[in-house]
């Protein structure tokens, strides 16, 4: 395993994803609005979520990091360097395994399983701490980012009797 930086044009879908490129192409993932995200929070993803390559010759094959890729290429030039991982010496067995964690496992270990809970755990984690990570946006916008109502996220006060 070894980490470099590669330009986003150098890097592809492994035959495998292209293979489900249309399924995905019309999956609708959690993020809503990509222009919510600031730049620190673009480069904290690609730290904390990188995408994971195979080598062909002069190009890479990512086989995880899929939507890190995708979002960086929405929002950086081609020629942009990004953090990869470079594997090498898999079999197409553990290349699959690597692209089926990716778009599977992950969701499985990482997903928040109820609305509720996403608005308990914004309430209790200092709001004002991911103010770095979030654009300036109404509570109603940040709520459907999340994939919630604005109720959900910042519930109304108790009335007092």
């Amino acid at each position: 395993m070894k980490m470099q930086t590669v330009p986003l044009n150098k890097i592809y879908p492994h035959k495998t994803y292209q293979d489900v490129q249309c399924v995905l192409a019309d999956t609708s993932y959690q993020l809503i609005d990509p222009g919510i995200l600031t730049t620190t929070a673009i480069e904290i993803l690609l730290a904390t979520t990188p995408i994971i390559v195979v080598r062909k010759r002069d190009n890479y094959y990512y086989i995880s990091g899929r939507r890190t890729y995708v979002f960086n290429s929405i929002f950086s030039d081609a020629e942009k360097e990004v953090p990869v991982i470079v594997l090498k010496g898999l079999s197409i067995r553990h290349i699959n395994a690597y692209i089926y964690t990716d778009i599977f496992v992950q969701r499985i270990v990482t997903g928040i399983p109820t609305k509720a809970a996403i608005g308990c755990l914004y309430r209790s984690t200092a709001p004002q701490a991911i103010h770095d990570l979030i654009c300036p946006v109404s509570q109603k916008h940040l709520a459907h980012a999340l994939g919630c109502s604005k109720n959900t996220i910042f519930p109304p006060p108790k009335r007092t009797k």
